[in-house]
């Protein structure tokens, strides 16, 4: 999935969870592959799978939240959203400076239209952990939804800069489609094509 072989690395998470049926990582790592690709309404029963056989995990629920509501499916929205917060807040509640849930929780209030204590959230991710690539690219998303265009920028640029790579992430986050638009976002996104090309 890493070097981009979407196709071997379905076959392998298909192994795994033949394998064995009760490890998280197979779904959720295979959900994040088929999310790679696009396929976004493949990855639905990954996650949920992911969500099922581990139910303290928030990761697969916030990820499933937002494909759920990047696809308008708003119920199941809604009810993924309030399970993913109970799950978060007893995550921050043994471990508050899980800089992950930290955002990620952020995400989900400003899912859930609660703005300021969503950008609340995103401040105190990047206070912790203010250079890593992951939370700069996530926190872009939580000011993206929030409508905050210029700081989603910045972040999504800090990102980059800091060694975040996954392009496809970029091109299929249904979180970033308010900046789709954006002459700073199609050239953030050239600037990552041209790097991909000088490596190869």
């Amino acid at each position: 999935s890493l070097s981009k072989k979407y196709a071997e690395a379905d076959r392998e998470f298909e192994t795994a969870m033949r394998l064995d049926p009760k490890l998280f990582e197979a779904p959720y790592f295979y959900g994040r592959n088929r999310w790679l690709q696009g396929k976004l309404e493949q990855a639905v029963p990954l996650f949920e799978l992911a969500a099922t056989l581990r139910p303290d995990d928030y990761q697969a629920l916030s990820l499933l939240l937002t494909i759920y509501t990047g696809l308008k499916r708003q119920a199941e929205a809604t009810a993924t959203r309030e399970r993913a917060m109970r799950v978060i807040e007893g995550r921050l509640e043994s471990e508050p400076d899980d800089v992950r849930a930290i955002y990620m929780y952020g995400g989900l209030l400003v899912a859930a239209g609660r703005f300021q204590e969503g950008m609340r959230y995103a401040d105190r991710a990047l206070a912790i952990d203010p250079h890593d690539p992951g939370t700069l690219y996530n926190v872009a998303c939580l000011y993206s939804v929030a409508g905050e265009t210029r700081k989603a920028l910045d972040a999504l640029d800090r990102a980059l800069d800091n060694g975040f790579a996954q392009r496809e992430w970029i091109e299929h986050d249904r979180d970033l489609d308010p900046l789709r638009n954006e002459p700073r976002f199609k050239a953030l996104l050239k600037q990552m094509q041209a790097k991909e090309r000088v490596s190869r």
